[in-house]
């Protein structure tokens, strides 16, 4: 462990947030955080308190209970302490709010309106000024903000219960089993022939899913799986960066550092020295 704020329960390598560890628990009952255009940590994690996030801009493919979705702009999901949640791929331009919520103070919202959100899956906001009002929600709360973020969250229940239709587009078992094969240091360098061959699909028809799925064609997801790989092997292990290289598919450490570099506006090492493992992983 580096820090009190976490536990890692090695068992079953999940990682564990306690609300007590944190003081704007303790002021407010709520903490929030802006994250934008920074890679997501990949660990498995679940908290002892509620949480909600939105995607503000771009998308990101989330991992609950062992189930994948991918979230959208304009998309939000209610987490229980009950789930184990993590992210395995998002988009270049990513932007999401996350709000954390003491258990005590969301069973309250959930008895004032009489509803039970179903967790893990995703809802559309269709309120623009609610939207709004959400990106001009301070990162640094006080008592004064208490008000209106007990807004916030009632009209965002309230917009669930009227327009909470939820979307269904989970990916297909075949397809999320292929891109974890593919993950592996001796599959991703095969490029698209390889995942097609995973998935059980033609070259054409894994273009098809992957554009339905995660927007994206198969070549430019494959670079983007290579790439948040290598961030999870930065932030998981002690591997050099030549052996990252090689199990994301690079056969040149120099280019793997150049695209690295230009993916995330860093060199490897820097990111490596930089990630701070118990902040980064508090929501996300």
């Amino acid at each position: 462990m580096r820090k009190k704020c976490y536990t890692v329960l090695m068992n079953t390598q999940v990682t564990t947030f306690y609300s007590r560890n944190f003081p704007a628990f303790q002021e407010t009952g709520y903490h929030c955080k802006f994250i934008s255009n920074r890679p997501l940590i990949h660990t498995a994690h679940r908290h002892d308190f509620f949480e909600l996030f939105l995607v503000l801009k771009g998308s990101v493919s989330h991992l609950c209970d062992e189930k994948v979705e991918k979230v959208n702009e304009g998309e939000f999901i209610f987490l229980s302490p009950q789930n184990t949640h993590s992210f395995n791929g998002q988009s270049t331009e990513l932007s999401i709010f996350s709000l954390s919520i003491t258990a005590d103070r969301f069973t309250r919202f959930l008895s004032a309106f009489d509803f039970s959100p179903i967790y893990g899956k995703k809802y559309i906001n269709k309120n623009e000024q609610l939207l709004e009002r959400i990106q001009r929600i301070p990162n640094t709360l006080n008592r004064n903000q208490i008000l209106l973020l007990n807004s916030v969250v009632s009209d965002l229940f309230s917009e669930t219960i009227q327009n909470g239709a939820l979307e269904s587009t989970i990916i297909p078992s075949n397809l999320q089993l292929a891109i974890e094969k593919f993950r592996s240091p001796e599959n991703i360098g095969l490029g698209v022939g390889r995942l097609a061959e995973l998935a059980g699909v033609s070259r054409m028809h894994l273009g098809r899913l992957l554009k339905k799925y995660y927007e994206k064609k198969p070549n430019n997801f494959i670079h983007d799986l290579r790439m948040h790989l290598a961030v999870e092997y930065l932030e998981k292990t002690s591997y050099t960066l030549d052996i990252i290289a090689q199990k994301v598919g690079f056969n040149s450490l120099s280019r793997f550092h150049a695209t690295f570099k230009q993916y995330f506006k860093c060199t490897p090492n820097s990111y490596r020295k930089q990630t701070n493992l118990p902040q980064l992983t508090l929501h996300l």
